[in-house]
Parts: C-alpha cells; structure tokens; sequence
C-alpha cells in the first residue's frame, strides 16, 4: 500500500456492531464513537464554527463539519453520481443511501 492510500474503510452493519445510539438508532463498532457521537445528541455543546455565507445561520462542533457545509450547501459540489442514472451528490454516504433504495445489496462496496 503506497504512503498516502488508506485502507478502505468497513461499514458497520447490524452483523458486525457492538454498540448503537439509543436516540437515534446508529450503530457503532467501537464504544469510543458511540460515546463522541452522543455529544452530537446534547443542545447546550458549543459550535465555534460559523459560516459566513450571507443569510445563513448554520454553526459546527467541527471545522470539518463546516467546510463540508460549505461545500455541499452554499458552493454545490456534487463529486459522487449514481451509476444507473447519474444523479449527482455531495457525499459518498448520500449516494450510498439513494442507490440501495434501487437495490439494497448495492449500498455497500459501491465502487464510486
């Protein structure tokens, strides 16, 4: 594997979690994340990060969380499309969804 590759990430299904989120049904293979996603739960956490596009309002925990708002909302970047009829999205996990609502064993491996 060359020096800037990663190995492709699982996905974790309801056959390889041990923990899930009792508000919202997400499952997670390591009780570390279940614990981060939780915070995401609470109202009261601070969002440091703002966006700046004029009228919108939209704060973030994460810096990351906010350039990819930024992104996907205000600059509408589409980088992944649907192998069948080629609509476009913002995020890999987006597509993933729409294309397994045409067949559901093509939500995973989908080699986009």
């Amino acid at each position: 594997m060359g020096g800037d590759q990663r190995p492709k990430r699982g996905y974790t299904t309801h056959a390889n979690s041990t923990c899930h989120c009792d508000k919202c049904g997400k499952l997670f293979q390591r009780s570390y994340n279940l614990k981060a996603h939780m915070d995401t739960h609470d109202p009261h956490r601070e969002q440091p990060h703002a966006c700046h596009y004029p009228g919108c309002k939209r704060r973030f925990v994460r810096r990351t969380d906010l350039i990819r708002h930024e992104r996907s909302v205000h600059l509408r970047e589409r980088h992944f499309s649907c192998p069948l009829c080629h609509s476009a999205f913002a995020r890999k996990d987006t597509l993933r969804r729409y294309v397994s609502t045409w067949n559901p064993a093509w939500g995973f491996g989908l080699a986009c």
